[in-house]
């Protein structure tokens, strides 16, 4: 996938066992999506950086890889939005109700 942010597809395949290629992009370097889930390789986005990774990937899948690596993001709304859902609700209060 080349974009400039990990994708759900990307998340969710990891997430449910398979090994991901994936492009780096700005912040969204290799180093952290492999933070988020050593299941997920990131390439430069250029063709000789891809096909490396698809080779690394080709190896893994023939050598066995973790497919229960655990995914690095939050696992439930509280881990998600526990921390600002009462800073939202308090200024949804105090916001004036259209007329």
């Amino acid at each position: 996938m080349l974009s400039p942010h990990t994708s759900y597809p990307v998340l969710e395949m990891a997430a449910s066992g398979g090994l991901v290629v994936t492009n780096s992009f700005a912040t969204k370097s290799a180093e952290r999506l492999g933070r988020i889930s050593p299941n997920i390789i990131a390439a430069r986005p250029a063709a000789d950086s891809i096909a490396a990774a698809l080779i690394d990937a080709a190896g893994r899948v023939s050598r066995g890889y973790d497919r229960l690596a655990p995914l690095a993001l939050p696992d439930s709304w509280d881990a998600s939005l526990g921390n600002v859902v009462g800073d939202v609700a308090d200024w949804i209060t105090r916001v004036p109700a259209a007329r």
